[in-house]
C-alpha cells in the first residue's frame, strides 16, 4: 500500500480529523470484509495515512503484540520504569533531542546525560565557547539554530545539573584522539567524542540507575579513534541489571555493530515514530486507535 496514489496524496495530513483518509478506497474496499483492524507497526505510527488511520473509523481498532511491546517499553523507560531513570541522548540529531530532553525530564527522568552533537548544543546553551569548527557544523546542520540553542538555555534554567554536560572531551587533532577539559575550550579542532572523566562519571551512573534509555551515540563512534565514549557507555548498557531501552535508527545500527544487541531488553523497531514518541508528541496512528476504543466501547 505504501505507493497507493491516495496514501502518497494524504500522508501529510494534519492528523486532527481522521475522515478524509477513511474515505480511501482501499477503506471502502477493505473495511467490510473485516470486523477488527490490528495495528502492529509502531515503526509508522508517526504518520497519518490512510492505511494506518482510515480503517479506525469504520472498525474497532486493537495494537499488535510488536506495538503493545513497544509502547509498554518506551513508556515504561520514560515515566514508570525502576528509578533513578537516566537517558543518554548523543548523536547528530540535536533538534531532536532537545524536545526529548524537555519530555524527558517532564515525565521524571532523573538526569540526561548528554554527548556528541546533543552535548555541544547543551555546551553553548550553557555558555561555553566550544570553538569555531564544531560550532559551524552545528550551524551548517541546524536549521533554526538560534532557536535551538535557546530552548536548550530555558531546559538549563528549569532543570539545571539534572541535564549532564561533559567536564572533559576529545578532539580531533590532526587525525588523533586529544583530550582536553572543557576549561580548555574553546578549541581549533573539532570535538568528536566525550573525554574520558566523562566517561568514568557517565558509566557510573549507568550502573547505579534502574532503567536506562539511550537515543544517539557519544560521539563519531564509526572512527575508532573517537569510538571509546559511546562503546563504553553502551557496554555499561549491555551489562546494567536495570532495564535498558534503545531507540533510533543510528543507535541500533552502533549497538548491532558491537555486537551488544542481544543484551539490550529492548530495541525499539521505530526511527521516526520513536523520535516521535519520547518527544511526546500525539502520534496520529497511536491516536486513532485510542478514538476507536472510546467510539467502539460506547456502543
Amino acid at each position: 500500500m505504501r505507493f497507493d496514489e491516495q496514501e502518497i496524496s494524504l500522508k501529510k495530513f494534519n492528523g486532527k480529523d481522521f475522515v478524509p483518509q477513511s474515505k480511501a478506497k482501499m477503506v471502502e474496499v477493505l473495511a467490510p470484509l473485516a470486523s477488527l483492524f490490528v495495528n502492529d507497526a509502531f515503526a509508522t505510527a508517526h504518520r497519518c495515512q490512510p492505511s494506518l488511520v482510515g480503517f479506525t473509523e469504520k472498525l474497532p481498532a486493537v495494537a499488535g503484540r510488536v506495538m503493545q511491546r513497544e509502547l509498554d517499553y518506551l513508556g515504561k523507560a520514560i515515566d514508570s520504569g525502576p528509578t533513578p531513570r537516566i537517558a543518554l541522548l548523543g548523536g547528530s540529531k540535536a533538534t531532536d533531542s532537545v524536545t526529548i530532553t524537555n519530555n524527558f525530564l517532564e515525565k521524571g527522568v532523573s538526569e540526561v546525560l548528554t554527548g556528541g552533537v546533543v552535548a555541544n548544543i547543551f555546551l553553548i546553551a550553557s555558555g561555553v565557547d566550544i570553538g569555531k569548527p564544531s560550532t559551524e557544523f552545528i550551524i551548517q546542520h541546524i536549521s533554526e539554530y538560534e532557536e535551538v540553542i535557546d530552548s536548550a538555555r530555558k531546559l538549563i534554567d528549569n532543570y539545571g545539573e539534572r541535564i549532564v554536560l561533559p567536564t572533559d572531551v576529545a578532539i580531533n587533532e590532526n587525525g588523533l584522539r586529544r583530550g582536553i577539559s572543557v576549561e580548555e575550550l574553546p578549541t581549533e579542532h573539532a570535538v568528536y567524542d566525550i573525554g574520558l572523566d566523562t566517561l568514568v562519571s557517565y558509566v557510573e551512573k549507568i550502573e547505579k540507575a534502574g532503567t536506562i534509555i539511550c537515543n544517539g551515540p557519544m560521539g563519531l563512534f564509526e572512527n575508532p579513534e573517537f569510538a571509546a565514549g559511546t562503546r563504553e557507555t553502551f557496554n555499561a548498557m549491555a551489562n546494567s541489571k536495570g532495564i535498558t531501552v534503545v531507540g533510533g535508527g543510528e543507535t541500533t545500527m552502533a549497538f548491532n555493530q558491537m555486537g551488544l544487541s542481544s543484551k539490550i531488553e529492548h530495541l525499539s523497531t521505530g526511527g521516526g515514530s520513536c523520535i516521535s514518541f519520547m518527544s511526546g508528541e500525539t502520534m496520529p496512528a497511536l491516536e486513532a486507535m485510542r478514538r476507536s476504543k472510546i467510539r467502539y466501547e460506547s456502543k
